[in-house]
């Protein structure tokens, strides 16, 4: 519980802060940021309240925050280069993936030999998680702007967006990723806590996406 909380106060509180300080440039570093602890903590499962989560999910809707607000910032072409960039950023730490299962250790190369045990019994989910991610920012932008056009509550925008990307991202996700970990019911399980607990934090993060947005400084 305590660990869930100082994440999600930390990353509520960089994404204002690394504006003020840094602009564009700042966000764009956090986006990166906030993207490797995602895929870092897709292995990390809690339970608060009876609901099993994915600590992952924390930084992941940090990342979406910031998609948000970039969508209001930034021309369409700017976010259509950086996604692009993402992509690339995304291919490399697979193509890391797999240059790191192929490694073959020396016998004394514990750490190694550990890692790739957590690699091997991980693979589906690793490889998984930046194909969907990369399907869920582009829906996710396509969908919003799609909300735009009928509403300009962002509230309203965010919440949709959220419960419908959040079908593929979380749920399909979670139940593909766990497939060979846990058995279906249990993999559905987690998908759905993954989702709640999705809806549940782009509720906290909209205060905070509102105020980026209509601060006057532009980036």
């Amino acid at each position: 519980m305590m660990i869930f909380v100082i994440m999600t106060m930390l990353c509520l509180i960089s994404i204002p802060l690394m504006y003020h300080l840094f602009e564009k440039k700042g966000l764009k570093i956090l986006f990166l940021l906030f993207y490797m602890l995602a895929y870092i903590f897709t292995l990390k499962n809690i339970k608060i309240l009876n609901i099993d989560f994915s600590l992952m999910i924390i930084p992941y809707v940090s990342l979406l925050s910031i998609l948000y607000i970039a969508n209001q910032k930034i021309s369409a072409k700017d976010i259509k280069k950086n996604l692009h960039i993402n992509i690339l950023f995304i291919l490399t730490i697979i193509i890391l993936l797999i240059i790191l299962f192929l490694y073959n250790q020396s016998v004394t190369d514990l750490t190694t030999a550990n890692l790739n045990k957590l690699v091997e019994s991980n693979i589906v989910s690793l490889i998984l998680f930046p194909i969907v991610t990369v399907i869920s920012l582009y829906g996710t932008y396509k969908l919003y702007n799609f909300m735009k056009k009928s509403s300009n509550i962002l509230f309203i925008n965010i919440s949709l967006t959220t419960i419908i990307i959040g079908i593929i991202d979380c749920i399909l996700f979670t139940v593909l990723a766990n497939i060979g970990n846990f058995n279906i019911v249990s993999s559905v399980k987690l998908g759905l806590g993954n989702y709640l607990m999705k809806i549940i934090l782009s509720l906290v993060f909209i205060p905070i996406i509102s105020y980026v947005v209509n601060r006057k400084k532009g980036i």
